[in-house]
């Protein structure tokens, strides 16, 4: 029962530290259109916080081997071994991963990053057009959305 906890949380630790460098990713390779400028940057800036969240994370795990309870002792230091395998995954595998899957020149045209950019905002949802602010109006479920200007 344990160790099924234990590899829950440290997947889903292992997938957050992948979700956080894909998206950074993402965002670069549109910046830089270089699969290997986008890595770089990204693992400068966001590999460096994934590195320090780890860190936090592990030593707070690995502080329950102290707790009293005997059952908690194998769990925090199986739990920050995990958080540290996963971030050296997401370090060297990913990227690698990402150099094979990614094209190499994404948006060949000023164009077509300009329309990227004006259809998605960083988290990948719609921007609205003319800076318009749209809002749900009304409470009913399925109710009509129109601009607020």
């Amino acid at each position: 029962m344990g160790f099924a906890s234990d590899a829950a949380v440290s997947i889903g630790i292992g997938i957050d530290f992948a979700i956080h460098f894909i998206a950074r990713y993402r965002e670069e390779l549109i910046r830089h259109r270089k699969r290997q400028t986008a890595l770089r940057v990204t693992g400068r800036g966001t590999g460096q916080a994934l590195v320090a969240s780890a860190v936090g994370s592990s030593v707070g795990f690995a502080i329950l081997a102290f707790a009293p309870m005997s059952l908690f002792d194998p769990y925090g230091l199986l739990s920050a071994l995990m958080i540290v395998f996963a971030l050296v995954a997401t370090r060297t595998v990913l990227p690698s991963v990402l150099m094979v899957i990614t094209k190499n020149d994404v948006y060949p045209s000023d164009k077509g990053r300009q329309k990227h950019e004006s259809l998605n905002c960083g988290l990948g949802g719609p921007v609205p057009p003319s800076g318009l602010d749209y809002r749900l109006i009304g409470a009913e479920h399925g109710s009509e959305v129109k601009p607020i200007v």
